[in-house]
């Protein structure tokens, strides 16, 4: 496996591990404090929580652009959405 396989292996875990800890309920800091220490364990690499947590709020962000259409709202959702 060369260097770019590898950096793109990593590039999708923090991927995954970004959505999952989203889905699981995990806030954002603890994502990047986890994914970073992660990171400085396996590949002995720096990487600022900061910067995971940016990564996870795009994230984040993506998901809700993301929807096609309010109607796929549940009626809390829609409530939400018009309180907001």
């Amino acid at each position: 496996m060369d260097r770019l396989d590898k950096q793109q292996a990593c590039q999708l875990f923090i991927e995954q591990e970004i959505e999952s800890g989203l889905a699981d309920g995990k806030t954002k800091y603890t994502i990047g404090q986890e994914i970073s220490e992660w990171i400085k364990n396996m590949f002995g690499a720096e990487v600022k929580p900061h910067t995971i947590e940016q990564r996870a709020h795009r994230h984040e962000e993506n998901i809700l652009t993301n929807v096609s259409s309010i109607d796929e709202f549940t009626p809390e959702q829609k409530q939400e959405e018009n309180d907001g």
